[in-house]
């Protein structure tokens, strides 16, 4: 019973009036709705609004990762026109549109929803620079206390998102709207498709366990993107199962081991026995275990003497017998309404085949399909960097060839210089160190006769290029050396542009407003000039 018992009062949630039904539809409701018909802020209340409030329940459920979480009241607090408003922008972001649960103990701690709980201003939050998780949340601690714990559900348009490495600050470059700030390990990060569900060491229930445990962190660029939807006051509660066995239909007493099709009731061993053996015709009858019973789903809140048998799947209500004759559903309006046994619709849940999980799947084989032309899309990417690296490596070795071929004529020419002027000094070297020794070894008249003939080697050996004698002199100032030419002094120099370039740059943020059409982002090319 949810109303029994005071599990802890809200900042923002008023006591519990009336027996209203709780989210499993046996204990008493919140507060009544200011706003009953969901459609602006207000208080919603099981009485007026158990689907929203159930709806609510079960995504508080999942994130938690429990079945013991219970909803006790909710605020609405974002109205029809914004979250229209904000479907619109994240259309135009380019990007989804996403809800996440946010502790609501620090934005009450500053009195944000003081005024929004008495039907006052809407709270004003600035949601920049804020984690917004989406995914799994961390069961609280305070949980077997029975505590009520405050969560601030969010919609929240991501937009064009950036991930961000390990210990890199936030930011936002041009054309996105968000960063991703953490993600936890996904099962489909690896593989795609079907396929990766039989991968090696990865099993169906590794792969659910880690997509329960999946968890990623958000920020946003601009509050604009996130608007406070509601305000959910939940608390923890073990759930109890109703393990009572069904009954003998026969004698009332015992426990029941078979379910009749024809007599539609359940028999224990001896009155199965028994009943089954008076005549030829009842012992033909149709016996299966209980598991095949569509009675075994408990007993109806509206008739306590009938089980339920039958589900209504547009209205997703359990119903008996009764209901469906004379009771509740027996109305005009409910006279279309598709109704299936509880077994069958049991099975069908547990196969996988009902309506839901015949869409679901559909909705998983669009994504499936998104997330491969992705793939292929980032395949392109990369071989179009490939592409681009390599012809800017071609381009880099010609330009490396020719350097080299530059240096190695001005190398060649200064060497063959300077192996010149090495020769040339040497000669000289050794032909005054002749004249040298001869002005030891002759005497006077005969040095001043070797001099002279000395000079006219000298003008034999060396001529200047229009073919006339050189004299001493000018051969030892260096003269029959030649010029140097100017490109040996010349800077090498690379000559032209390299730029890398859209064919067309991607649009911008979207601001808030009417949607505009989505352009196509087309690969990039690299623009090569040469020199």
């Amino acid at each position: 019973r949810r109303g029994g018992k005071e599990h802890g009062r809200g900042l923002l949630v008023a006591p519990p009036r009336g027996g209203g039904k709780g989210g499993d539809g046996s204990g008493s409701g919140g507060a009544t709705a200011a706003g009953g018909d969901g459609s602006g802020p207000g208080r919603l209340s099981w009485d007026h609004d158990k689907d929203e409030m159930q709806r609510w329940e079960y995504w508080c459920q999942m994130s938690f990762g429990s079945t013991d979480v219970r909803v006790r009241s909710i605020l609405k607090l974002a109205e029809d026109r914004e979250v229209e408003r904000l479907r619109i922008y994240a259309s135009k972001l380019e990007g989804p549109l996403v809800y996440c649960f946010l502790d609501a103990a620090p934005f009450m701690a500053r009195g944000v929803f003081s005024e929004a709980a008495t039907g006052g201003v809407k709270p004003r939050i600035d949601f920049k620079g804020v984690d917004l998780p989406i995914g799994a949340l961390k069961f609280p601690p305070e949980a077997k206390t029975g505590a009520v714990r405050s969560l601030l559900a969010c919609q929240v348009a991501l937009g064009r998102t950036t991930a961000l490495k390990e210990g890199e600050p936030e930011r936002y470059p041009n054309f996105f709207s968000s960063c991703l700030m953490e993600s936890g390990a996904s099962p489909l990060a690896s593989t795609l498709g079907k396929a990766y569900a039989y991968s090696i060491r990865n099993t169906e229930a590794d792969i659910r366990a880690r997509a329960a445990e999946w968890r990623q962190v958000y920020r946003v660029k601009s509050s604009e993107q996130v608007v406070p939807y509601c305000l959910i006051d939940v608390f923890f509660e073990e759930r109890k199962v109703d393990t009572r066995p069904i009954i003998c239909d026969a004698c009332g007493k015992r426990p029941a081991a078979v379910y009749c099709t024809n007599d539609d009731a359940h028999f224990c061993p001896s009155c199965d026995a028994t009943h089954h053996s008076e005549n030829e015709f009842f012992a033909r009858h149709q016996r299966f275990s209980l598991d095949h019973s569509p009675k075994q789903f408990g007993h109806c809140i509206h008739h306590i003497d009938q089980r339920y048998d039958t589900v209504c799947l547009d209205c997703r209500k359990l119903l008996c017998r009764s209901c469906v004759q004379f009771g509740p559903h027996a109305g005009r309006e409910h006279a279309s309404h598709k109704l299936l046994s509880t077994v069958e619709a049991f099975k069908g849940a547990m196969q996988g085949t009902t309506p839901s999980d015949e869409a679901l799947e559909e909705k998983r084989k669009k994504l499936l399909a998104n997330m491969q032309e992705r793939h292929l899309q980032l395949t392109d990417v990369h071989a179009s960097f490939e592409e681009a690296q390599q012809q800017l490596d071609r381009e880099l070795r010609i330009v490396l060839e020719q350097l080299t071929r530059a240096q190695a004529r001005k190398v060649e020419f200064l060497q063959s210089v300077k192996r010149q002027v090495l020769s040339q000094m040497l000669f000289t070297q050794w032909l005054e160190g002749y004249l040298a020794h001869a002005r030891l070894a002759l005497p006077a008249a005969d040095f001043v006769v070797a001099l002279r003939r000395h000079e006219h080697l000298l003008s034999a050996i060396f001529q200047n290029l229009e073919g006339e004698n050189t004299p001493y002199n000018a051969f030892m100032d260096g003269a029959i050396i030649g010029p140097v030419p100017p490109w040996i002094d010349e800077e090498f120099q690379v000559e032209g542009s390299l730029t890398v370039s859209f064919a067309s740059n991607p649009p911008p943020i979207a601001a808030t407003g009417p949607p505009a059409p989505p352009a196509a982002l087309p690969a990039p090319t690299v623009q090569l000039a040469s020199p």
